[in-house]
């Protein structure tokens, strides 16, 4: 301990000694010492004191320039430098150069790249005229990246070279700064010769003693070792890196490092890790006002949205970066953020933009020389072509990748490379090509790759379905899913397990063909399995990609509830157990309940539908349909015209024959309750509305319900029991009329076409909601009802919920199709909280209610996630303890909701269970007239068996009477007071 501390004693002593004539270098690492060591309160304090003994102290004011930049006072540096430079413009001195220098560097670290490059190229002029070599040269190594990046690599390297014989050879440290960048430059231009100079830049700089020298040589070290695809030694490097960077106080370039180590992770599929480090990048960046940091960090997770199939958030991550680096000047970085934007112009199926902005990017990348990005681009162009069926476009783009890769070294680009090749012989339908490829793929990988390899096994299994070869086809399947349940277990994001089922593996094969190529996949091997007499094995294999993160966690809520250990403490468990359609059918409650589960796969792939009902068999009815390809614009359309208030009955035949149909081939006539588990383009349809051969509703047929998945059903069956106890109704806490922030008193609902601007505009008062919850409430004799601004977001959440068995919002929603982030239920506003709810609030809560009533435009709606089903506000609630929610999926008017959740309260106070209530409400709603968007509006997600003891009011017509003899009493009584006073005054 004392020699730390006596070493540190000694420093600060040597800079309070030091000769205020000192060398304009050695202030600057004086000053760079003192922040590493926590002394630059003391040094900064003497040269404050110097310069207030004489204001053209040069050596203490480029003391406190330098302080300040490098703990980030851009204001105070940019004042201070130039009262060193512009004070003698005739006869610069070492001091006006290392002022320049100081001010280049400060404006690099903030990513104004090109008032770097200008700034650096005036360091260089005046280190010149001050014939201070160490500092031209300095300038040089500055001007090579600031500036070299638009003239193209070979410049950035001639630029270095030049610094060579102007750099002292005691200097270590600026011999150590051009060597790794060099080392890059080489590595850039596929010379094999660059880690031998990045190692040797290593070994230098650690001579040096200089940390923040040391850093930058290891991160350089770790570049060139990622791009050689030695990825546990770049990761070591970068390890290295942030260490020093962190004992040097270095934010600024620490954000840098973590963003480089961010991507690589994000590379080898360590999307958990890789989030983590770009987040921190983007936290530190702006930090130290690293806006190329901020920039490069948005560009990583741009990225890893785009592998997780959210484009929307993907576009939004790299429009801030491209918009950062045009700001900045950095027209190298804009591009490569740019050049994913071309893959969200994919998936918005515009592949005229893709390509357009694909072969941009390719040929500025000529230009500058760069070869990795070149190959990076020739996998897009492949992958466009790919979704064009362009077999030969495809064929170019993969011989222009495969041309490039002598010019690289490491496995891992050949290995990219042989998958590209067996997505495209997969989708031409040159099936054992296709299968050497993936085998070939499969083996190129390590154990840690648990997305690649998931992504390889099923192509491959794929393969095998399409040529008939069952048992491998469902040995690779199987093993598929493995991978990505080890992968799932090692995550603490939950927002991307959730995600898991849709994770694609790596930059080259970031696309949204890709992803639609895996749905395929899925469908057509569980098709095959299927065909194949394995319906059982297929539907558990459906099975194990649904709702798993919904599932987990209601396991995860229920050793909770039945066990003794504090909620404060967690429990070691495993994902939650599979429940097999023997399972599913053993819990079913009756014999008069039917599951519908959909697999569609898109691209042509066939729709399988499972059909699970207690017959006294563990078999499975599993139904081939066609293609689901055009149903989600055919499904816009049907919507459209129902919230129109137009006819659609061709299309809700259309539906009922393509759907239900082949269904009802496998029911009995008993069956009289449907629980749909939808997939893709289904998750929109309106059930209830669709036609059957007789030209019936399915309403009027059936009680139809949608759960996430059979096995979430099965776990709600589990746990069912009525709501409330023998002989008392079951307690009710009832939300009305909040008081919003921003509150209109007129005006249209925010809440249509534009969710994302609801809350910038404001909500309008719902008057009819609080009616609404003053008729709900009566229902109990121990409703708790909330009203205006009692009917907050903070009394929600910090309530005792578990002690309610309703719980019922009469409010607004936000509801975003494209991000979960842009979803909230719209509750008052307080002090300390905005009254909007998001999804992950909700889950927050802990409920133990058989009823949740969302009476809120489409509050039922929300993002698909491939596997977990529409996450929006009605699976939180599931996960927070509901058993049932009842959600609206488009806009409702205050009038008709009124009437219908009447009905439906009244049905449930009957007796009815939560599905047949709410079927009970339509049918009336059908009976007197109303059109078809008022009431098929409504649908129930969960458990539809769920019994809710309710009170019933007292009989309106009887109150009626009552109030109307009080009344007549009351007049009558009025007319002999009147008598009274008349003949009293005729006496008189």
């Amino acid at each position: 301990m004392l020699a730390p501390l006596l070493a540190f004693a000694l420093s600060v002593a040597a800079l309070a000694r030091a000769d205020t004539t000192e060398p304009a270098r050695e202030v600057v690492r004086h000053g760079i010492r003192a922040v590493e060591g926590d002394s630059s309160a003391i040094v900064r304090a003497r040269w404050a004191a110097g310069v207030a003994r004489d204001s053209a102290d040069r050596p203490a004011l480029l003391g406190l320039a330098t302080l300040a930049r490098l703990t980030y006072d851009y204001v105070t540096s940019d004042r201070l430098y130039p009262r060193l430079f512009d004070a003698d413009t005739t006869h610069p001195d070492a001091y006006a150069a290392y002022a320049r220098l100081g001010r280049a560097w400060s404006l690099e670290e903030r990513g104004q790249s090109d008032a770097a490059s200008d700034a650096f190229a005036r360091a260089r002029a005046t280190a010149r005229a001050a014939h201070d070599r160490p500092a031209e040269a300095e300038a040089l190594i500055g001007l090579a990246f600031a500036g070299g990046a638009v003239q193209g690599v070979p410049a950035v390297k001639a630029i270095l070279d030049s610094a060579a014989p102007l750099i002292p050879a005691t200097a270590l440290d600026l011999q150590a700064e051009r060597g790794w960048r060099r080392a890059m430059v080489r590595a850039m231009l596929a010379d094999s010769g660059a880690t031998a100079e990045a190692v040797a830049s290593v070994q230098l700089a650690e001579r040096s003693g200089e940390l923040r020298t040391q850093a930058q040589a290891f991160r350089g070290l770790g570049r060139i070792l990622d791009w050689r695809n030695r990825e546990d030694s770049a990761l070591a490097a970068f390890a290295e890196a942030e260490r020093r960077f962190r004992q040097a106080r270095d934010r600024s370039w620490l954000a840098v490092t973590l963003m480089n180590q961010g991507n690589l992770l994000r590379k080898r599929g360590e999307l958990g890790r890789a989030m983590d480090a770009l987040r921190v990048a983007d936290a530190e960046g702006e930090a130290s006002h690293n806006q190329w940091a901020v920039g490069s960090a948005n560009t990583g997770l741009g990225v890893i949205a785009m592998q997780l199939d959210d484009f929307t958030g993907a576009s939004e991550h790299l429009r801030r970066a491209v918009g950062m680096f045009e700001a900045q000047g950095d027209p190298s970085s804009a591009m490569n953020a740019r050049k994913f934007l071309a893959l969200t112009a994919l998936a918005d199926g515009d592949t005229v933009q893709a390509r357009q902005r694909t072969l941009e990017a390719l040929a500025f990348y000529q230009r500058t020389g760069e070869t990795l990005d070149q190959l990076g681009l020739d996998h897009m162009l492949a992958a466009i072509a790919i979704r064009e069926r362009d077999w030969p476009a495809a064929e170019r783009a993969l011989s222009a990748a495969r041309a490039l890769l002598p010019r690289l070294e490491g496995p891992r680009y050949r290995a990219n490379l042989t998958y590209a090749e067996g997505r495209l012989a997969l989708a031409r339908g040159d099936l054992p090509k296709a299968e050497r490829a993936f085998r070939v793929y499969l083996q190129s990988l390590d154990s840690a790759q648990h997305i690649s390899r998931y992504d390889g096994r099923l192509r491959l299994a794929d393969a095998y379905a399409q040529q008939r070869q069952l048992d491998p086809a469902e040995r690779e399947a199987l093993a598929a899913w493995d991978e990505l349940e080890r992968w799932r277990a090692t995550l603490s994001d939950r927002e991307l397990r959730l995600l898991a089922f849709q994770a694609t593996s790596s930059e080259n094969q970031v696309s949204p063909v890709s992803t639609s190529e895996q749905r395929a996949s899925v469908a057509r091997v569980l098709a095959a399995l299927a065909a194949g007499g394995r319906a059982s094995r297929a539907f558990e294999l459906a099975e194990r990609r649904r709702a798993r993160e919904l599932r987990d966690r209601l396991t995860r809520a229920d050793a909770l509830r039945a066990s003794t250990t504090p909620t404060s403490v967690p429990l070691p468990l495993g994902p939650a157990p599979f429940t097999s359609a023997g399972d599913v059918e053993a819990l079913m409650p009756d014999s008069s309940t039917a599951i519908l589960e959909y697999v569609s796969g898109g691209l042509g792939a066939p729709t399988i539908l499972f059909v699970l009902s207690r017959t006294g068999s563990a078999d499975v009815r599993a139904r081939i349909l066609p293609p689901a390809d055009s149903l989600a614009g055919e499904v816009a359309r049907f919507l459209a015209l129902v919230q129109r208030g137009e006819r659609a009955d061709s299309l809700a035949r259309a539906f009922g024959a393509a759907l239900l149909d082949p269904a009802r081939a496998e029911l009995g006539p008993g069956i009289t309750r449907l629980i749909v588990v939808p997939d893709g383009p289904l998750h929109r349809v309106p059930w209830d509305l669709l036609r059957l051969a007789d030209g019936s509703r399915v309403v009027e047929r059936y009680a139809v319900s949608v759960a996430p998945s059979a096995a979430i059903v099965a776990a709600l069956w589990r746990r069912h029991r009525p709501t409330g106890q023998a002989g008392r109704p079951a307690r009710l806490l009832v939300f009305g009329d909040p008081i919003f922030a921003g509150e209109r008193a007129t005006g249209p609902d925010p809440t249509g076409a534009d969710d994302s601007r609801a809350t910038e505009r404001g909500f309008p008062r719902l008057e009819a909601s609080g009616r609404e919850a003053r008729l709900v409430s009566r229902y109990s004799p121990d409703a708790t009802l909330r009203l205006r601004g009692e009917a907050s977001a903070t009394y929600l959440e910090r309530t005792e919920l578990e002690q309610y068995g309703v719980i019922h919002f009469a409010t607004h929603a936000v509801v975003d199709d494209r991000s979960m982030a842009r979803t909230a239920l719209a509750l008052a506003a307080d002090s300390t909280n905005d009254g909007l709810v998001g999804p992950g609030d909700l889950a927050a809560l802990r409920l133990d209610a058989g009823l949740v009533v969302l009476s809120a435009c489409r509050s039922a709606s929300g993002v698909v996630v491939e596997g977990e089903g529409v996450q929006g506000l009605t699976a939180p609630l599931i996960q927070a303890g509901a058993r049932s929610v009842v959600a609206s999926q488009w806009r409702i008017s205050d009038r008709s909701t009124l009437t219908l959740i009447g009905t439906f309260y009244q049905s449930l106070a009957e007796g009815l269970a939560v599905g047949d209530a709410l079927r009970a409400a339509k049918l009336a709603a059908l009976r007197r007239g109303a059109p078809d968007r008022e009431w098929a509006a409504f649908t129930m997600v969960g458990d539809p068996m769920v019994q809710i003891a309710l009170a019933k009011p007292a009989d309106r017509w009887r109150w009626m009477t009552v109030a109307v003899v009080l009344a007549l009493g009351m007049i009558g009584g009025m007319y002999v007071r009147w008598q009274v006073r008349v003949n009293r005054g005729r006496s008189r």
